[in-house]
């Protein structure tokens, strides 16, 4: 879009010196200044478009359908209305990280269950009469009882198990807890870096409003045969190269917020 304004201007400026050579107030080397700057905006133009059907391409692969259009974000996405508290509990790497504290907390308590005493219960019946289809009820017995069974030692195994699970479940814990920093670190280092680039926009917006006024000051010159068409020329580049700053910087900023919401949300 800024290519396009630009190149609509440039067409103004090649009209105007073919107007000012035929009453003999330009010479025609000016022409062919702008007519190679024109030349210039056409090629980063056309490598624009030619990397937009390109994109085209890799997003239709990606989607396995074809793709003819984007509706791009805005030049400057707003701030998520989310905290840093709000992105770690939501962060799939922590919650990740917390099933495992869990997993690790069970088989903590699997392995102390092999050490435990194992209890059971029995009961028996048994009849002293001799006849068929006798009544049995009047020479029965019964027999109850309960078995305890307890593995003191079993070589040792069973202690190792618990140790092994104890640390296991330190060292998740201690995972969890790192996680829970390194994303605070990143979130830290994303802000800044957002906060960076917001201030620099600031700047670059304020620098290309001066490069505008000051291409629009040497046009004016060059009409009064005061500036050559060369330093129109300069100042215009100038102008170009803060406006390609200015949306690199946008850009930038655009791809620091959407890290941040992906912390929060994952790849969706």
């Amino acid at each position: 879009k800024n290519l396009k304004n630009i190149l609509n201007n440039i067409h103004k400026l090649e009209n105007m010196t073919k107007s000012m050579i035929n009453v003999g107030y330009a010479k025609k080397v000016d022409l062919l200044e702008v007519r190679a700057k024109k030349g210039n905006v056409e090629r980063l133009l056309m490598d624009l478009k030619l990397n937009q059907k390109l994109l085209y391409h890799y997003i239709s692969f990606l989607l396995n359908k074809k793709v003819t259009d984007i509706i791009v974000p805005t030049s400057s996405m707003p701030m998520p209305k989310i905290n840093s508290k709000e992105i770690l509990e939501s962060n799939v790497d922590i919650k990740k990280a917390l099933v495992g504290l869990k997993i690790k907390k069970n088989m903590l308590g699997v392995n102390k269950s092999a050490n435990y005493p194992m209890i059971g219960a029995f009961a028996e019946m048994a009849t002293a009469d001799d006849t068929f289809l006798g009544d049995a009820g009047d020479h029965s017995a019964y027999t109850l009882g309960m078995r305890i069974s307890w593995n003191l030692y079993n070589g040792g195994i069973d202690s190792a198990s618990i140790e092994k699970a104890k640390i296991d479940l330190i060292k998740t814990k201690t995972q969890v807890q790192l996680a829970r920093k390194g994303i605070g670190l990143q979130i830290a280092k994303i802000r800044t870096e957002i906060k960076s680039s917001n201030e620099k926009v600031i700047f670059l917006e304020k620098e290309l409003k001066l490069a505008n006024q000051i291409y629009q000051n040497y046009e004016g010159r060059y009409r009064e045969k005061l500036s050559s068409m060369s330093d129109v020329i300069i100042k215009q580049s100038q102008q170009i190269k803060k406006i390609l700053e200015l949306q690199k910087v946008k850009n930038t900023r655009n791809e620091r917020i959407f890290a941040l919401e992906k912390l929060a949300h994952g790849d969706l």
